[in-house]
């Protein structure tokens, strides 16, 4: 695999976790609405876990780079980061927001 393909591949896994993230924080916000608190917190956990898994796919090219390592940054990879920030802060705005459904039931 050449070093487009290697960068490609980790895009995606990245996209691909923070795509699950981002789904299971919108699921939880269903959830939280409908007052079902304990799906609402288990989806939120389940979320934390795919963004978990594409910071440490992430923090792989940051040792590299950290190493003097040459890091490709493609148009793909910088999508993926943008997602994965994306995701990030609907986490946490999504927390507030159940926050204060919650302490309103």
């Amino acid at each position: 695999m050449n070093e487009r393909e290697e960068v490609a591949e980790i895009a995606m896994q990245i996209i691909a976790n923070a795509g699950e993230a981002r789904g299971k924080v919108h699921e939880a916000l269903e959830a939280c609405i409908k007052k079902d608190f304990e799906k609402a917190k288990k989806l939120m956990e389940e979320a934390n876990e795919y963004i978990i898994n594409a910071n440490r796919i992430t923090h792989h090219l940051l040792s590299k780079e950290a190493k003097g390592e040459r890091v490709l940054i493609t148009l793909l990879l910088t999508h993926a980061l943008d997602i994965l920030m994306i995701a990030i802060v609907e986490r946490d705005l999504a927390n507030k927001i159940m926050r204060l459904i919650m302490s309103q039931s």
